[in-house]
């Protein structure tokens, strides 16, 4: 996925979630620009040149270990509203890149995890981020009939 479609990927998902969970004004603001903030992290750290592309920095046992550590020592962290966006800007990433013919790493960098919805930069992408348009929408109105 690209750059662009990621930050529209974020802006749309989490906005939805805030409207679905009918989240206060400063709690959905945290939350959306946590995530809109950290919408291309996993590919950033790859500038650092550690690392090929969708390789570790894709790699979703990372994050889980990484969250479980800062929770042991920052308990509190995770009522934060942001901190919260920022890990759900990181998680809808992969998801993006999930759905990609690519694939993201599945545990081991050596298996590749993908539903291979769309090809990164060809229309099919552009598809993929207008059907997710839409599920933005209707899913708010759906979740609370």
């Amino acid at each position: 996925m690209k750059g662009s479609s990621h930050l529209l990927t974020n802006l749309m998902v989490s906005t939805s979630t805030t409207i679905s969970l009918q989240l206060p004004l400063k709690e959905s603001t945290l939350l959306v620009v946590g995530a809109v903030t950290t919408c291309s992290f996993p590919d950033q750290i790859e500038y650092i040149k550690l690392t090929g592309h969708r390789k570790w920095t894709h790699n979703i046992l990372l994050y889980a270990i990484l969250i479980a550590v800062i929770n042991n020592f920052y308990p509190n962290i995770f009522s934060n509203y942001f901190v919260i966006g920022s890990l759900y800007g990181i998680l809808l990433h992969i998801l993006g890149d999930m759905f990609s013919k690519q694939g993201v790493p599945f545990i081991l960098n050596d298996v590749k995890f993908k539903i291979p919805l769309y090809t990164t930069g060809k229309g099919s992408e552009t598809f993929f981020l207008l059907l997710l348009l839409v599920a933005s929408i209707i899913c708010p109105f759906l979740i609370n009939k």
